[in-house]
């Protein structure tokens, strides 16, 4: 019987972890759905894990490829997935049980072609204990449709910034149809783009205000994962996006307050990167140098009149337009103590 839904689950050194996910899937009250994990050429256990649960679950397929990337894994997992909707879940996340019945629901009472839920942003302690730490809040009631330029005003100007992801969204299979919705490449932030893409191709999305995908954060140190090659993804991924804006048609002015947040999201992991020589290397100056020009050619300015900007965000594209980010992100680096900063 074909699924309804097909959720891909890429896998890559993610054997500490991917048992929990499953288990949040598996245990769905929906139940006419895949699981589809595709493993990314993964040197440890995830492969053999992922394995064990298609054995003693037929709803469980595993599929193998060479490593390359988490865009290639999911672009490999949608030519496989034989649900109509389709969703995607990171390997260190979780799902509240009804997670994939209210989306589904949702598209299908709607019509809509894209539902997304709002996330539960969490810790996990020493202990195996989750801490909540808040999340997206959506307006509305329960489930509340909006039109395609609603929602892309509130992507463009990070109203609910996880728009940015595809882990809390459930989407019709005829969205991601053609050449692959996803940057390959191994590119960072690859979602976003994607998520552009799809909100390019739909009239409406349906938004369901209720907390059903628990995005766990890293614990560790803040500089565990920033690198000069992330900022330069942020830099391509900005450019696709800014591609999808004029073969719209639709004015370049609507991106200004992204294309600074953007500035400040990959200039941040250029001062952050753990590779301390890579922070003062060509690659990275040069990087500099054409956020600047960019800045100065598309003459980027905040533009907060008639736009629902959250201040973090307010503070963020103010820095990159001033040319602050450099001292902002020394000052924050030092006062990662405060809660409000620990995950900027």
């Amino acid at each position: 019987m074909q699924p309804a839904i097909s959720v891909i689950v890429p896998a890559y050194h993610a054997a500490a972890t991917l048992p929990r996910c499953l288990d949040s899937l598996l245990g769905q009250t929906l139940r006419e759905m895949e699981i589809l994990v595709i493993d990314d050429g993964s040197p440890d256990a995830s492969a053999a894990i992922a394995e064990e649960y298609a054995k003693k679950d037929p709803r469980v397929r595993v599929v193998h490829q060479q490593n390359a990337g988490q865009g290639a894994a999911r672009n490999h997992g949608i030519r496989e997935a034989r649900g109509e909707y389709i969703g995607f879940m990171d390997s260190d996340d979780y799902a509240a049980p009804e997670m994939y019945e209210t989306l589904y629901r949702a598209v299908q009472e709607t019509g809509a072609k894209i539902a997304i839920c709002q996330e539960i942003n969490v810790e996990i302690g020493s202990d195996g204990a989750a801490r909540e730490l808040g999340g997206t809040q959506f307006p509305g009631p329960d489930v509340a449709v909006y039109g395609a330029a609603q929602i892309r005003d509130w992507f463009l100007n990070y109203t609910y910034v996880f728009f940015n992801n595809v882990w809390n969204k459930l989407i019709h299979r005829s969205i991601l149809a053609g050449e692959g919705i996803f940057p390959e490449e191994h590119r960072y932030a690859e979602d976003m783009v994607a998520s552009a893409r799809m909100f390019a191709r739909t009239e409406e999305v349906a938004l369901v205000s209720r907390g059903l995908y628990y995005y766990v954060r890293d614990t560790g140190s803040f500089t565990y994962d920033y690198s000069v090659r992330a900022a330069r993804d942020i830099y391509l991924d900005l450019q696709d996006i800014l591609d999808l804006q004029k073969q719209s048609g639709r004015p370049m002015a609507e991106c200004r307050n992204f294309c600074l947040g953007s500035m400040f999201s990959s200039l941040k992991q250029v001062y952050w990167a753990k590779d301390k020589a890579a922070r003062k290397g060509e690659e990275a100056r040069e990087l500099i140098r054409q956020w600047k020009q960019a800045k100065r050619e598309g003459q980027w300015k905040p533009d907060f009149s008639g736009k629902s900007v959250p201040l973090m965000h307010k503070i963020k594209i103010w820095t990159a337009y001033l040319g602050w980010t450099r001292f902002v992100c020394f000052l924050i680096g030092h006062m990662r103590w405060i809660p409000a900063l620990r995950y900027v």
